[in-house]
């Protein structure tokens, strides 16, 4: 089967990639289950592609099988991965219609599968203590952000990334504490997706698209509808972006990522 080591993952919002030329469907069989790969050329380069919800927003935030996304995306040979995150605001540096890279995360979440390397002992697997102090990769990113920049699109860094369980939005109080912890922005998908990124060795950075101001900040309420709204205002531009990255990236290109594991079992 053909490799392909360029994957993109779209969240909420994204869930087609427009310009993808020769476009096929993959299904992937992985030990997780079976995942439909989007599989065509972008700026020069082949890609795989697949949307984090389904491709008709179907599946809520902690029934997603991450586990089966990324293996699927490893299995077709790819080596460097970039991602979308829906998020909201919990900073006024960032207000609605920002681009923000992803620099650290704080997880909330219950009962996610979140790790390749789970065991309770009575099957062959080792545990891996995988090292995620700098959960995503900051070369990626960096194009990332020249890509933005090539075409006149202001890509923040450095954001801490707050994952809630969802698929409710969170109350007031709970921003509240999320903003005393240093968070600034909040979603409910981009874990344990990075994690298991790294668990498989694959290069991984995640472009926070901020669709509005999380609760209590600035609404009385907050809208899923106005969030899709300014989502598919936004569209063109992330896409944009996103071919550019693509075009801008060199698939030779390594780093520590890719070599995650070597010192991870005990």
């Amino acid at each position: 089967m053909e490799q392909v080591k360029i994957g993109i993952i779209g969240g909420t919002g994204v869930y087609r990639l427009p310009g993808v030329q020769d476009l096929e469907k993959r299904s992937v069989a992985t030990p997780y289950g079976k995942v439909t790969l989007n599989v065509g050329t972008l700026g020069g380069k082949r890609v795989a592609f697949l949307t984090r919800h389904g491709e008709n927003h179907s599946i809520s935030p902690g029934r997603i099988n991450y586990r089966a996304n990324i293996w699927a995306m490893k299995m077709a040979g790819v080596k460097q991965l970039v991602a979308t995150a829906c998020s909201g605001s919990l900073n006024p540096a960032f207000p609605a219609g920002s681009y923000v890279m992803l620099g650290q995360f704080i997880e909330f979440t219950k009962n996610r599968a979140a790790s390749f390397y789970d065991t309770d002992g009575t099957n062959p697997i080792k545990i891996a203590h995988v090292d995620v102090t700098y959960p995503y990769c900051n070369r990626l990113g960096q194009v990332v952000v020249d890509a933005g920049a090539a075409l006149g699109f202001k890509i923040h860094t450095g954001a801490t990334y707050c994952c809630c369980e969802g698929p409710r939005f969170e109350t007031a109080a709970e921003i509240k504490m999320l903003r005393l912890l240093g968070g600034d922005l909040v979603a409910q998908t981009n874990y344990p997706e990075v994690v298991l990124a790294r668990e498989a060795e694959i290069c991984y950075a995640a472009m926070g698209i901020v669709s509005n101001m999380a609760a209590g900040i600035a609404d009385e309420h907050v809208s899923a509808v106005e969030l899709t709204s300014v989502m598919k205002g936004l569209f063109d531009n992330v896409q944009a972006i996103l071919a550019k990255t693509v075009e801008m990236m060199d698939e030779r290109d390594e780093c520590w990522c890719q070599t995650a594991l070597a010192e991870s079992f005990l």
